[in-house]
Order: structure tokens, then sequence, then C-alpha cells
């Protein structure tokens, strides 16, 4: 009965601060839920109460970092998923905001960030292109270089976040190391810098969004 009523709990919980990921190609929304960087909800009450328009703003990426893009971090760490420089807004969440704290507790915490839905587009060795959308994601995009995805979001609503190095799988196949939508059989590749996985991704331009799925 205990373990039920906990399930149950749960579940509510990730309708309250749930995330998504949507693949622009059969538009399929993954409610993705958030875990954070340890993060405090400060003011306000605990669920969303609307979104307001995204207006524009110039965009503070030169060349060579929209030609070179950043990584999405998958940070098994992060209770949160974070929006750095290179993900596109658009729309900002109207609701609570958060402290954030990083990994030790002497670091001061960065007070009152917001959330945002924006998307970043994926480029894969096979030619493919692909728009991930990513919602509520702690707002970072005037400050942050690199973006992190909390890979519980993902793997709760069937997308695989195979994330061992594929020379240290016990098994070799073809979906080591690699993100997974099975339903749409879309796979993209993952990569690490160090000891870190990560997804290449690039801010998406207005063509990219006319052309990638």
């Amino acid at each position: 009965m205990i373990d039920f009523l906990l399930s149950q709990l749960i579940d509510i919980y990730w309708e309250i601060y749930g995330t998504y990921l949507i693949t622009c190609e059969n538009q399929i929304r993954y409610k993705s839920h958030i875990n954070g960087v340890s993060t405090t909800r400060i003011g306000g009450n605990s669920s969303i109460s609307g979104y307001s328009k995204f207006e524009g703003k110039k965009i503070s990426l030169s060349d060579h970092e929209l030609t070179n893009g950043c990584r999405l971090g998958i940070d098994t760490h992060a209770d949160t998923s974070c929006a750095g420089r290179h993900i596109r807004i658009l729309e900002y969440v109207d609701g609570p905001t958060y402290n954030v704290a990083p990994f030790h507790s002497n670091y001061k915490p960065l007070e009152k960030i917001g959330m945002i839905n924006g998307i970043a587009a994926v480029d894969t060795e096979n030619g493919k292109g692909y728009i991930l959308e990513l919602n509520n994601f702690l707002d970072f995009t005037n400050t942050m270089d690199h973006s992190l995805l909390c890979p519980m979001q993902a793997r709760v609503n069937g997308v695989e976040i195979n994330d061992v190095p594929q020379r240290l799988c016990r098994t070799v196949n073809k979906d080591n190391q690699k993100m997974i939508f099975n339903e749409e059989e879309i796979n993209i590749p993952i990569d690490f810098h160090g000891p870190i996985p990560y997804i290449p991704i690039q801010y998406p331009n207005d063509i990219d969004m006319e052309e990638f799925q």
C-alpha cells in the first residue's frame, strides 16, 4: 500500500514539474521529469502559472560559436536541466523562480533563476538533422556556454540514454553510446568530453527550423 501511494505521489510530482523533449519530425511529446543542480524553489506556488511570449533578442554568439555549437551535457548530478547560450528561447515559463546551488555547499547559490522553453539543433554524422524542444529548463542563456540535460527526464518516458562508452560496454551493439527515440527509430550519438557524456548541439536558425526533422 505504501509503495502504491509513493508511486502516485511521484506521478503527481512529474505532472507538475515535467518537461518535454519533442522531435519535430512527428511532434511526439515525451514527458520529461526534472530532477536539478540542487534547486530550491522561492516565491509563488509550486505550479506553472502560464507562459510569456518571447519577443526575441540579439544573438550574442559569434560566427565561430554559431558554427561549432556547444555541448548538451548529460549530467546525472543535476536535478534540473539547464539552458545555456546556444538554446533558442521559445517562451518564458511563468511561475516560481529557483535558487541554484553547485556541487559544494560552500559555494553561493545563484538566486531567482527562472525557466524557459527552448530548442536546440542536432546534426548527426549521417547527414540528418533534428530539433530538440527542451522545456522547463533553468534559464542561463545569458551566462552559460554549455547546457545540461538531466537524463532521468528522458528515461522515465521511454527515451533511452545509453551513456556508457562503447569500449566499456560488456556487449557491443548498435545501441551503445546513443540517445534513442524507439518509436521514431531515431538514434542520436553521444560523445564524451573527458568522462562527461554529451550531445553536440547548435543554436537553430530559421533554415534549421524548416529543414531539420
